[in-house]
């Protein structure tokens, strides 16, 4: 069963600065990390995290994501074949993750950090 840490809500933009500086505004929270290509808010156990792309509107990806966060990677992996076929575990820029599409074919990342500044925890 996945049982998340965290529940990540994410976002593609062309403008990194005016999204942020938006939703800093709107929840009252400066964001917790950002290096010119992403940046995250948490809230609780739930976080935002706005990634830079050249083009959001004509990616293959949708501009919104639904991200889960786990200990585990490997067992979730082996564990989603029997729901779903998930793709390969890779190595990104906030630890391991793989993907996975829902029935209305809505991808779903699940990931487990490698930076504790990215983990969910506060």
């Amino acid at each position: 069963m996945l049982t998340p840490k965290a529940l990540i809500f994410s976002l593609k933009t062309k403008n990194l600065d005016s999204l942020v500086g938006f939703y800093r505004n709107l929840i009252g929270r400066p964001s917790a990390s950002k290096d010119g290509e992403w940046a995250q808010f948490e809230m609780g156990p739930y976080k935002l995290v706005i990634w830079r792309t050249e083009d959001p509107y004509h990616n293959t990806l949708p501009s919104l994501q639904l991200c889960f966060q786990v200990d585990d990677l490997d067992a979730i992996h082996r564990w989603i074949h029997a729901y779903s076929a998930p793709s390969p575990i890779m190595e990104s820029s906030i630890g391991r993750e793989c993907m996975v599409l829902d029935p209305d074919d809505n991808p779903i990342i699940i990931y487990q950090a490698s930076d504790p500044q990215t983990s969910g925890e506060t």
